[in-house]
C-alpha cells in the first residue's frame, strides 16, 4: 500500500498506524519496504513492523555498516522483494514470545559483504502486507 491522503505525514508514526488501521493490520504483521531511513525505516521498526531498505533513490550510494544494520533486510531493486519478505516471514517459525516487541539491542547481526546483498535479522513475523515509500 502506499501512504498519501492521512491527517498525519512521515516519519510521523501515526500516519504508518493509520494506513495499518484502515487495512485491519498490526505492526507486528507488517513489512515497510522504503528507501529513506529516517522518514520510514527507522519509525516503522519502532512500531514493530519488519523493514526493508532499498538502495535507490534517496538511499545514500555507499550506505555505512551500521546503516545496513538498521533494517531487517536491504534490496538493490524489487526484483529482490519477494525474496526478502519470503525471508522475513520464514522467521516468524520460530515465534516471538513478545509478539511486536523488538529489542533491536538482542538482535544478531550478520556481516555484509556487499550492499547488494540482502541483509536479514531476527524479528518477529512478518506478511506481505507492505507500506511503500518512494
Amino acid at each position: 500500500m502506499l501512504l498519501g491522503g492521512e491527517p498525519f505525514e512521515k516519519p510521523d508514526p501515526r500516519a504508518f498506524l493509520a494506513a495499518l488501521d484502515q487495512r485491519g493490520v498490526l505492526p507486528a504483521r507488517a513489512a515497510y519496504v522504503g528507501n529513506r531511513l529516517h522518514a520510514g525505516i527507522r519509525p516503522t521498526a519502532r512500531l514493530g513492523m519488519r523493514t526493508v531498505w532499498m538502495l535507490r533513490g534517496e538511499a545514500p550510494p555507499a550506505p555505512t555498516r551500521r546503516q545496513l544494520e538498521e533494517p531487517d533486510a536491504v534490496i538493490t531493486s524489487l526484483t529482490g522483494l519477494p525474496m526478502a519478505l519470503a525471508r522475513l516471514a520464514n522467521r516468524h517459525a520460530g515465534g516471538d514470545a513478545r509478539a511486536g516487541h523488538v529489542d533491536r539491542r538482542r538482535r544478531h547481526h550478520r556481516a555484509v559483504p556487499h550492499p547488494a546483498a540482502a541483509v536479514h535479522r531476527e524479528r518477529g513475523p512478518a506478511s506481505a502486507s507492505a507500506a511503500h515509500s518512494t
